[in-house]
């Protein structure tokens, strides 16, 4: 499952060069809707074997001094929760390439699209509440950029600074929460 959280990361790397290179008479979310609908595919393809109870960990070794493993666990809620994030991530990006205009910032668009895409996933199949944490903070800042997309726009301000002011909130009281466990 980490590759599955590692691979919006790496797009989310491509995309302002593909963008500047490759992409300039094409849309760029056609290649940024590749990479939800290949994880949808891949995701799927755990259906039949999550059905049966089995369930798949893999770890790998973070901060080994302090025994912070990153680990990634996958159940059937978990898978279900991916599949919604890639299905729906793929309808996002499908309406926003007919959507958008090539003269708006693309690049960055989707850049944020997919590392809101990555933190959610990594939310999602995290079995570390460390990770769990960081991923929560990555998702904030994602989600901020999101909404600012539009930074001109006054209420796109309101919002992104009101989204970052919730989330943080919460996440400040999650920390609380993590510490007093």
């Amino acid at each position: 499952m980490l590759i599955t959280i590692i691979i919006p990361f790496l797009a989310a790397l491509f995309v302002p060069i593909l963008h500047k290179r490759l992409f300039r008479q094409f849309h760029i979310g056609w290649f940024a809707l590749f990479v939800p609908l290949f994880l949808f595919i891949m995701l799927a393809r755990y259906i039949p074997s999550v059905a049966s109870g089995n369930k798949f960990i893999h770890t790998i070794e973070w901060i080994p001094t302090y025994g912070m493993n990153i680990t990634t666990y996958l159940d059937g809620i978990s898978l279900l929760f991916g599949l919604l994030i890639t299905g729906i991530g793929s309808l996002v990006i499908l309406y926003s390439i007919f959507y958008l205009s090539k003269r708006e910032s693309l690049s960055h668009f989707y850049v944020y699209l997919l590392l809101f895409m990555g933190a959610m996933l990594g939310l999602v199949f995290s079995d570390n509440i460390i990770v769990l944490y960081l991923f929560w903070e990555l998702t904030s800042i994602s989600s901020f950029l999101l909404i600012a997309f539009w930074f001109y726009r006054t209420k796109s301000r309101y919002g992104a600074q009101k989204s970052l002011l919730i989330t943080v909130t919460g996440g400040i009281a999650m920390l609380a929460g993590f510490l007093s466990i």
